[in-house]
């Protein structure tokens, strides 16, 4: 279908812009294709395939089907004299949630002159689970969402000419999980030569519960297998698992107490649960490993690897959501912020590590009581919720961002990093006490949220909307709808220009191969986005008016209250000093061994789920929606 020019609407689409939905790239993965790779189609069509429809999400906790292996392709209509670059999105929701259909890239490609394309993966346990049967099946075992996202890849190199596009210059760009998804295929040999370069937005690199020993993983997978999905053979039962109904696999709820938590888990469970797994073929070890073995082939010699431009970054305010979570994820109970004495039992938790929780907290926290002092009412910003997010943001994104660009830098990439500070909080909502609304959060606001995790994609994928939602029309995307639509927005503001500013820069990292281009002007501001190199530690800064500016990270020091990055001596540390295994969640809840500790909560019926209080209970779009509700209600 054609979307119309329409160059002074909210999201400005300055030529026509052809879009494709639903387009198969690979046989649906049901019966014994369940939990094997891809498998190409074996068929064409004869007549036109009619791609004017969005295609089935794939299985999450909100719904889906197992038959979502489709993709869209977003292509500027006007005739182009050379072919046009490629931007493939990975979309994130932790493995666990998302779809293409949230993600509408007609202004991005529209207004940057390049072909946007974007595919599903498979989710959770149908799209993250591995055992000794598949294995010896496939040669490759677990990481079934991540070899769809290479078939997109695929897909893009051999069909993307006739849509005008350029296989040559092609760009993988994803955030959160989409981000790590980019991460591994830097250094899986299975995605060499797929792409030309590569954007990564709030990933994170050497968090082992996001790269997962495969005896973790299978041994999480055994409790899935036995006690989620009564399989009696449990872990390598595949006459069960591919028997057994789609919508059985999902982990669709939250609550606290009962709700059988695993023997052997990652200590998020459940907010987050699947993950990539170190099968030794498609992921031979950690990324971070593998990236440091590139790092140190010295200078002058051939490398044995391809390098490829990278843009890498963080929004300021990683942390701020995940903190609003706590309370559904530590064990033993927590509070909304927590109080001070359930600081370290907190971190403890997460790392397993009694001495090395006490030294951050010991370290750490005392700056963060001066700054936030505390009062009669315990207001925000406590030091508390402040610390707590400080540390999340270092320790799961800021870090292992700042240490995986100067491997990056040392083994011969060309690394562009940022960080993502702009306030675009409307001046209506600023104040507003989220914190009541929902009633176990205090006296928040949304200023206490500030840049939260994934609030840049809007302004990379210019996901500004031409019409005001209504209270009827909540779901998974009401917090995009809101914050970027004309109540709220309007062309040539601030949220425009720094979003024509990202979306510029993005593209042409496809493009050249640089984010700065000949005869490309992407800001009028003087600032120059330059290259970080082992020397300089060099990085953008988005400030909060849009400002841009080059920051120097620190080589060493301590932790700063409003850092955008902690020194790298810091990090360094938190690398080597925190991990965050695995163990036995039950354990954790005083609870004993139960052959099916869900009882009846388990859907036993099959089919699809649409259950919408599911959609926003994910950390961001929880909170996030509620935020937005109240602009509509305010408006």
């Amino acid at each position: 279908m054609r979307v119309s020019a329409d160059p002074l609407a909210n999201a400005p689409i300055p030529v026509p812009v052809d879009v494709y939905l639903g387009i198969p790239f690979a046989q649906p993965p049901v019966g014994e294709l369940r939990f094997r790779p891809p498998q190409s189609l074996t068929k064409g069509w004869t007549e036109p395939l009619k791609a004017t429809g969005q295609p089935p999400k794939c299985v999450s906790p909100s719904g889906g089907q197992e038959d979502c292996l489709y993709l869209n392709v977003f292509v500027p209509s006007q005739p182009s004299t050379t072919p046009r670059p490629v931007m493939l999105w990975i979309f994130g929701g932790g493995y666990v949630h998302g779809s293409i259909e949230n993600y509408n890239a007609s202004s991005l490609a529209s207004s940057e002159d390049v072909i946007v394309v974007m595919g599903n993966y498979r989710l959770g346990a149908l799209g993250f689970f591995s055992n000794d049967a598949t294995m010896k099946e496939s040669g490759t075992t677990g990481n079934w969402g991540l070899l769809d996202q290479v078939a997109t890849m695929e897909w893009v190199q051999s069909n993307i000419a006739a849509f005008g596009g350029d296989p040559a210059k092609v760009s993988i760009f994803g955030e959160s999980a989409g981000a790590m998804s980019v991460i591994v295929h830097l250094v899986s040999p299975r995605s060499v030569g797929l792409f030309s370069s590569a954007i990564i937005q709030s990933g994170t690199t050497h968090v082992d519960m996001f790269y997962q020993p495969r005896e973790d993983a299978d041994k999480y997978n055994d409790w899935l297998a036995r006690v989620h999905l009564s399989c009696p053979n449990g872990l390598e039962d595949m006459d069960c698992l591919r028997r057994i109904p789609a919508s059985r696999f999902p982990i669709r709820y939250q609550e606290r107490d009962g709700w059988g938590a695993p023997t052997w888990g990652n200590p998020i469970f459940p907010l987050f649960h699947s993950a990539p797994v170190i099968d030794g073929t498609f992921l031979p070890d950690s990324p971070i490993v593998i990236m440091k073995a590139r790092a140190a082939v010295p200078a002058g010699e051939i490398k044995p690897f391809t390098t490829v431009p990278i843009i890498i970054g963080t929004t300021q305010d990683e942390g701020s959501i995940f903190v609003t979570q706590l309370p559904h994820i530590i064990r033993p109970d927590v509070e909304f912020p927590p109080r001070e004495n359930q600081l370290v039992d907190s971190i403890d938790y997460i790392i397993q590590d009694r001495k090395v929780a006490q030294d951050i907290f010991d370290e750490n926290y005392p700056k963060f009581k001066q700054a936030y002092p505390q009062n009669e009412e315990w207001t925000f910003p406590t030091a508390e919720f402040q610390f707590m997010s400080s540390l999340i943001r270092d320790v799961m994104f800021a870090c292992p961002t700042t240490t995986f660009s100067d491997l990056l830098a040392k083994a011969g990439y060309s690394v562009y990093m940022y960080n993502f500070g702009f306030k675009f909080w409307p001046d209506i909502a600023k104040g507003f006490p989220i914190g009541q609304l929902l009633g176990r959060l205090g006296n928040m606001t949304v200023d206490h949220i500030g840049t939260f995790h994934s609030s840049d994609v809007p302004f990379v994928l210019k996901l500004f909307y031409s019409r005001n939602v209504t209270l009827d029309e909540i779901g998974l995307d009401t917090p995009h709808a809101v914050y970027f639509s004309p109540m709220v927005s309007k062309p040539g503001d601030d949220k425009h220009i720094v979003s024509d500013y990202m979306s510029c820069s993005w593209a042409n990292l496809a493009r050249c191969g640089n984010v700065v281009c000949e005869g490309i002007k992407c800001t009028d501001q003087e600032t120059v986005w330059t290259q970080y190199t082992n020397d300089k530690m060099e990085y953008l800064s988005i400030g909060g008016n849009g400002t841009l500016s080059m920051q120097n990270l620190p080589a060493t020091g301590p932790v700063a209250v409003d850092a955008h990055f902690p020194s790298m001596e810091k990090c360094l540390w938190y690398r080597d000093n925190i991990q965050t295994p695995f163990h036995d969640l039950r354990e954790d809840l005083n609870l004993g061994a139960s052959s099916n500790p869900l009882g009846t909560r388990i859907d036993q019926a099959g089919g699809d789920t649409n259950d919408k209080a599911v959609q926003i209970t994910t950390a961001f779009w929880g909170t996030a929606t509620i935020i937005a509700v109240v602009l509509l209600s305010i408006n």
